[in-house]
């Protein structure tokens, strides 16, 4: 018996089950302010749901995300996962926005395409998971995402790209 084989495998175990544990808390705990689903906003629930299925289109397809939406919603209409309305936001009743984060495609971001009162729901996606839907206003989605940030200051973020 190789006490050395052992002793790697364990230590590998552990680092996987650290790694999964801080993605967790990432994607999972703490980005919902500590409300349960049932509480939340009906929009970001139904986000939620895209999400879910962003992950699942990533699982089949080597992590790669949908370059367009027409993509994304085809293949989910067809496997019987969703239905055209799942792509389409409760509060501007707009279709959902597909945009690549940086450059690569391997970071999309889904959102509502006007939102309501300045503020719009996002889900971010790697290769990595999903995050829970979040609300952001123009300002911190623009800031966020590379536009130019609230009274002149430097630039930040990733380039938006074009929505596609």
């Amino acid at each position: 018996m190789n006490l050395g084989r052992i002793r790697a495998a364990d230590q590998l175990s552990a680092l996987l089950a650290c790694i999964s544990f801080i993605l967790f808390l990432f994607l999972g705990a703490g980005c919902g302010g500590g409300a349960s689903k049932g509480s939340r906003d009906p929009e970001a629930n139904h986000l939620d749901k895209v999400g879910s299925l962003l992950s699942e289109y990533r699982s089949e397809h080597k992590g790669t995300a949908p370059a367009k939406m027409d993509d994304f919603k085809k293949w989910a209409i067809d496997n019987g996962k969703a239905q055209d309305s799942d792509f389409v936001s409760t509060r501007d009743k707009e279709s959902y926005v597909l945009q690549p984060i940086g450059s690569g495609g391997a970071n999309v971001m889904v959102r509502e395409a006007t939102g309501k009162n300045g503020s719009k729901y996002v889900i971010i996606s790697n290769s990595q998971g999903t995050a829970p839907a979040e609300e952001m206003s123009e300002t911190r989605l623009s800031y966020s995402f590379g536009g130019a940030p609230p009274m002149g200051g430097p630039q930040g973020g990733f380039p938006m790209g074009k929505p596609k």
